[in-house]
């Protein structure tokens, strides 16, 4: 479920690591004893098939076996000679159109060539961020994965919009300051957030437009990540996008939001076994192939 999600953010971008751990991964880990986030912590048997190959976490870019408490052996798996990240591809340019979005495109290799594995859906959410920015409006973008907002905030700067980043391992003083600047400097287009890190306890009221890049389980979710910048002090109309990839489970996803917020005035079965039988319900619902 979750790599059939993260495809429809992250396309079919992948790079080949033969014998070496990825430099996006390396470069997004602060210190080789860091510690685990909510992801590679995890060492369930889901947790184990969902990092199987990996070198690193693609949330943290903690490098699996260093100095932590996940290392290879400890999740029952073996180094490979060559793994397959879904990392963040490096030197986007401007101006070549994807096949698959008729906008402009920011996923271009340094050479040139083009990146035919890049997601529409990023694609589209900086089309409407430039957009935006052109007209005087300012942007937050939430993702629940840290990747998301790091290919984003990639294909941001290569199209010369000014942005700010915060995610799970932004501590609190640096989230003040970050929050503080956008609030305060008009030339700071987007505020890029992980939704886990900043859905609650902010007012960002200086942006008008929110853009939900993916759907979430729970709709509250969004509604309190929309809530940042639609309360009191807000003076302008505040637009929401939603992107939802076509024919995929983001689409029944959004239909479940939908069935849950139909439910949500009824009375359910709170014992175990019938959160059990709905959660497996609901798992069904979105793995149906009939969007």
């Amino acid at each position: 479920m979750m790599k059939l999600r993260r495809l429809c953010n992250h396309g079919t971008m992948s790079a080949v690591i033969n014998g070496s751990h990825s430099p996006a991964i390396s470069s997004r880990s602060d210190t080789p004893d860091q510690e685990p986030c909510l992801s590679c912590a995890n060492s369930g048997p889901d947790a184990q098939l969902m990092l199987d190959g990996l070198e690193g976490c693609l949330e943290c870019g903690r490098q699996f076996g260093v100095g932590g408490t996940l290392a290879l052996a400890e999740m029952g798996r073996t180094p490979t000679s060559e793994t397959f990240l879904d990392v963040p591809p490096t030197g986007y340019k401007r101006g070549i159109s994807s096949p698959l979005y008729s906008g402009p495109s920011f996923a271009t290799t340094e050479e040139g060539s083009t990146r035919s594995g890049c997601s529409s859906k990023l694609n589209a959410v900086v089309s409407n961020i430039l957009e935006a920015s052109r007209s005087g409006s300012k942007s937050i973008a939430f993702t629940s994965w840290r990747l998301t907002s790091n290919m984003l905030s990639d294909m941001l700067s290569q199209a010369g919009v000014s942005f700010l980043q915060i995610d799970g391992t932004t501590n609190a003083l640096r989230r003040s300051s970050v929050v503080a600047k956008f609030q305060e400097d008009q030339s700071v287009a987007v505020l890029i957030m992980t939704i886990d890190s900043c859905a609650v306890g902010l007012t960002l009221t200086n942006a008008d437009q929110v853009h939900i890049i993916e759907p979430q389980w729970n709709p509250a979710i969004e509604a309190q990540a929309i809530g940042r910048a639609y309360r009191m002090g807000q003076t302008r109309p505040v637009t929401v996008i939603r992107y939802i990839t076509e024919k995929s489970v983001e689409q029944n996803i959004a239909a479940l939001q939908e069935r849950k917020g139909r439910l949500a005035t009824f009375t359910l079965d709170d014992s175990a076994n019938g959160d059990l039988s709905s959660a497996l319900e609901d798992m069904k619902f979105v793995l149906n192939p009939g969007f």
